[in-house]
C-alpha cells in the first residue's frame, strides 16, 4: 500500500464516509482525504503507477440505521432502550429522534457516541487490511487511544444527606418489590422483613449510605451498609442494598458504588464484605463474581403449595 493508516487518518476517513455533501478521497500519496473539488491533478496514477486517489468506504442510511440497532442491542437502560427500539421500528424520521432521544441524557449520548466511534473505526480498518490483502500484504493491527471516559464520572458519590433518607427506605421497599415481581405482596413483606431483622436503621451509627447524584443533583443512586465488627474476629462491611433508579440503569452505576464503599471500607481496616443476592437478581450476581465476590451460601425455597398441586404428588 502506497499509505499509512494512522488514528488520525482514520478520523479524517469516518468523517469522509458521514458527510454526503461531497464524494471523498485518501491521497495516497499526502496520507490524508480529500475532497473531490480538491483533486487537481489531472492523472490519476503516482509515479509507481498505483492509484494516487482511493474513495473512502461508502456509507449509506442503511448502514447508519444498522450502526443504531447494533447500539441499542447493547444498551443496558431499560427505559432508553426500550423508546430507541420503538424509534427504529417507527420508519418516520428514525435519524432524527434517535439524536434527540439520546440527547435527552448526556450519559446516554456519551454511550452513543463511544459506541459510535469504535464501530465506525473498526469498519475503516476492515477497509484497509482488505486492501492490503487484495495487495498481497498482510494484515495490520491498529491501536487506538482510549477516549471513552467512564460514564460514571459524571456523577458524584457522597454520604447521604438528612434529607435523603427517608427516599432510601422508600426505595429499599422499591427494590424488594422489583427483586420479587409477581409474589403477593405479604410475600415481599415477609422476604424484606427476613432481610432486614438484624439492620439497624437508615440513620444508625452503624449504617453507611453512599449516594449517587447527576451534575444536576438529581438522585441516581444508593448503596446502604453495616459496619460490624466481630468479637476476635475481623471488621464486616454488610451491604444491604445497591438501587439505581431505572432511568440511570446500564451506565455502571452499581459497579461505580461498589468501588466507592470498597475503597471506603479498605481505608476503614474493613477486611471483608458480604452482600445477599435477593430474588432475581443474576445479572448482578454475576457483577459481584467478576468483583472477586464467592459463593458464601445459598437460600433455597420450594413452593409446598404448588407441589403438592402437581400430578402424582403424595
Amino acid at each position: 500500500m502506497a499509505f499509512e493508516l494512522t488514528p488520525e487518518l482514520v478520523d479524517q476517513v469516518i468523517f469522509g464516509m458521514e458527510n454526503q455533501d461531497a464524494e471523498y478521497y485518501v491521497d495516497t500519496r499526502v496520507g490524508i482525504v480529500v475532497s473531490e473539488l480538491e483533486i487537481t491533478e489531472e492523472a490519476d496514477e503516482s509515479d509507481t503507477g498505483e492509484q494516487r486517489y482511493i474513495p473512502v468506504p461508502e456509507w449509506r442510511s442503511v448502514d447508519g440505521y444498522n450502526l443504531m440497532e447494533g447500539f441499542v442491542g447493547t444498551l443496558r437502560n431499560p427505559i432508553y432502550r426500550e423508546r430507541l427500539r420503538k424509534i427504529l421500528a417507527s420508519g418516520r424520521g428514525v435519524f432524527r429522534q434517535f439524536k434527540d432521544t439520546v440527547k435527552e441524557r448526556k450519559e446516554i449520548e456519551r454511550l452513543w457516541f463511544n459506541f459510535k466511534e469504535k464501530e465506525m473505526r473498526r469498519i475503516v480498518v476492515e477497509w484497509f487490511n482488505d486492501m492490503r490483502e487484495t495487495a498481497g500484504l498482510d494484515r495490520v493491527e491498529l491501536e487506538f487511544e482510549d477516549t471513552e471516559d467512564l460514564v460514571f464520572s459524571d456523577f458524584v458519590v457522597d454520604a447521604a444527606t438528612v434529607g435523603e433518607l427517608g427516599q432510601v427506605q422508600d426505595l429499599d421497599r422499591a427494590a424488594f418489590d422489583e427483586m420479587y415481581d409477581g409474589e403477593p405482596d405479604a410475600v415481599v413483606a415477609y422476604y424484606r422483613s427476613l432481610s432486614r431483622a438484624s439492620a439497624p436503621a437508615v440513620d444508625a451509627e452503624e449504617s453507611v449510605i453512599l449516594v449517587a447524584r447527576t451534575p444536576a443533583e438529581e438522585f441516581a443512586a444508593f448503596l446502604w451498609a453495616v459496619e460490624e465488627a466481630v468479637p476476635g474476629g475481623p471488621r464486616f462491611g454488610r451491604i444491604l442494598q445497591i438501587y439505581v433508579t431505572p432511568e440511570y440503569r446500564g451506565l455502571g452505576l452499581a459497579r461505580a458504588m461498589l468501588h466507592s464503599y470498597r475503597t471506603s471500607a479498605i481505608e476503614k481496616g474493613i477486611e471483608r464484605l458480604l452482600i445477599r443476592v435477593e430474588g432475581e437478581s443474576t445479572l448482578f450476581a454475576d457483577m459481584l463474581f467478576s468483583e472477586g465476590f464467592a459463593l458464601a451460601g445459598q437460600i433455597l425455597e420450594v413452593d409446598l403449595a404448588e407441589l403438592n398441586a402437581e400430578p402424582g404428588a403424595p
